[in-house]
């Protein structure tokens, strides 16, 4: 494994002795790259949306499939699909920038992983768009279902990908899983509990918002909420987290158990958070509401299932270190 990954990255291993990274290091860069990015003006990464729209028109085109690009809008059988700040590689960056600040290594040695990581998710993610455009023009019923999952699940997974080559060398909790045989357990077991969730995450959120409506009536605040989607993708990092959680065997299943447990208990606060800013943006016209439910929205589907993840493995690795 060691000579594939020094291959991919043509970094050598990084020396010995140095700790592994801190969650507390990840979390604060991640949050202030994602508020310097939201105060970014649109019309500055406007230029970016149409770039990897550019791109997946050219790939299409190369498929077979006519499209028209308008902007950052792609149009392709009758199927329109226009190419947004989530829909690029923006968070996957900032993310494995996060992940890199909160690593002990060299700032050289980081730009360089840095920009190959850029690289490889630039060009993940065009393909990513192309695929979900190519669904959408041939088979419009399915779209919603696939671009749930390759919109979470996929591009963490890509990401967690990125972190293990960098860290391949490091002691940073990753020497216990065997590269190739944690990914093909990840999708495997991620793409059964994505079609096993598929007819529950309404039901689910009907519950949270029970519970929501049931608060704000103690405030004498009576709220009326319609369910309308089908899908509720901010539900489906339960997936990913899941998916990630299996895919990660373990000699001590009772302490994976707990980290399992506490990791489902954040999301679903999380999701109880979101819905609190929607309802104060669109029941009592909130200004932050809508920010607010974003911000927490994006840092659930990106975040949280790769941090748990990667404490529950460090944790893991430190265990097994001191038996």
């Amino acid at each position: 494994m060691t000579t594939v990954t020094d291959a991919i990255t043509g970094l050598p291993p990084a020396e010995p002795g140095h700790g592994g990274v801190s969650p507390i290091r990840f979390v604060l860069v991640f949050v202030l790259l994602y508020a310097a990015t939201a105060l970014v003006p649109e019309q500055v990464l406007a230029p970016v949306n149409r770039l990897f729209a550019y791109g997946s028109a050219n790939l299409l085109e190369a498929w077979g499939l006519p499209t028209l690009l308008q902007g950052d809008i792609l149009i392709a059988g009758g199927f329109h699909a226009r190419v947004i700040d989530e829909c690029t590689p923006l968070f996957m960056v900032i993310m494995f920038a996060s992940f890199l600040a909160a690593y002990p290594a060299g700032l050289q040695r980081k730009g360089k992983a840095l920009l190959l990581a850029t690289l490889f998710f630039s060009c993940l993610t065009v393909l990513r768009i192309a695929f979900l455009v190519f669904v959408g023009a041939n088979y419009p019923a399915q779209f919603q279902f696939v671009h749930a999952y390759l919109a979470q699940s996929l591009m963490v997974l890509a990401v967690i990908l990125a972190a293990v080559v960098w860290s391949h060398g490091e002691r940073a909790g990753v020497s216990d899983l065997p590269i190739l045989g944690f990914f093909s357990r990840f999708i495997l077991w991620s793409s059964f509990l994505f079609f096993a969730w598929l007819p529950l995450n309404k039901i689910y959120m009907q519950q949270l918002d029970h519970l929501l409506v049931a608060l704000f009536s103690l405030a004498d605040r009576q709220l009326l909420i319609p369910h309308g989607h089908t899908l509720y993708f901010q539900t489906f990092n339960l997936v990913t987290f899941g998916g990630l959680m299996l895919a990660s065997r373990a000699s001590d299943e009772q302490h994976d158990r707990r980290h399992l447990f506490a990791g489902l208990v954040l999301l679903v606060f999380g999701h109880l958070l979101v819905r609190f800013g929607n309802i104060m943006a669109t029941a009592f016209n909130v200004s932050w509401g809508f920010p607010f439910a974003t911000s927490i929205s994006i840092a659930s589907q990106y975040l949280a299932p790769f941090l748990l993840w990667w404490i529950m493995v460090m944790n893991r690795n430190k265990k097994e270190q001191t038996v």
